[in-house]
């Protein structure tokens, strides 16, 4: 059934459940907004008003270009608290949101992060694009794993503590990079899931039609 229907000039993008199923979170890509829609409130309606569902604005980077949010995903800190974050693909950024969609943190994707010779593009503004994202918790810390889509790469980030997240590293993917430093990558990873179990990363490269394996370092 159809819970709700979000104005289309705000295009719904990307969704999550918490990791209890109790919440759903999706990402409004043209507004720059994330959509929250309490399930447990919705229990024996048949659907969904706009009284249930609290929309947050995300801000703005450092140039003031707006987010526009593609992927998100659910991830839980050292501390064992939930919190979203999202994939901001226009102004390189990446926001953390806790269960009530307060900001905790929006990290700037810096250009010191990424190795001098991987690709970027900049032609309309993001130099990385950050799009898809995907939780890992790994000996004991808890991880955010982004594809830098313009860069043919996933960034790694210690999330434990969110009011002090880490950059951690900048990883390859693709087989063969056909891009120069200036130009937007040839492998254009898109999609990415991880296995905590295995300490597997893996992207679905939309250019090269390729997928990478990243292992984590035990």
């Amino acid at each position: 059934r159809v819970l709700m229907t979000i104005d289309e000039e705000r295009e719904p993008e990307d969704i999550e459940f918490s990791k209890t199923g109790d919440l759903l979170v999706a990402t409004l890509q043209d507004s720059h907004e994330v959509a929250f829609l309490d399930l447990v409130a919705l229990s024996g309606k048949t659907s969904a008003s706009d009284a249930d569902l609290k929309i947050v604005s995300l801000p703005k980077n450092a140039l003031g270009q707006d987010a526009w949010p593609d992927g998100i995903t659910a991830f839980v800190d050292g501390k064992g608290i939930e919190y979203f974050a999202t994939a901001n693909e226009a102004n390189d950024t990446i926001t953390l949101l806790d269960a009530v969609g307060s900001i905790g943190s929006n990290l700037e994707i810096l250009a010191r992060d990424i190795p001098a010779d991987y690709p970027r593009d900049g032609s309309w503004g993001p130099l990385f694009r950050p799009d898809s994202i995907d939780d890992m918790r790994w000996n004991g810390r808890s991880y955010l794993t982004v594809t830098l889509k313009a860069s043919g790469a996933v960034g790694i980030w210690d999330v434990s503590d969110v009011k002090k997240p880490k950059f951690v590293e900048t990883v390859k993917v693709g087989d063969k990079e056909g891009a120069t430093r200036d130009e937007e990558s040839t492998v254009l990873p898109e999609g990415i899931s991880t296995s905590a179990t295995l300490g597997a990363i893996l992207t679905a490269n939309e250019g090269e039609s390729s997928v990478s394996l990243i292992l984590a370092t035990p």
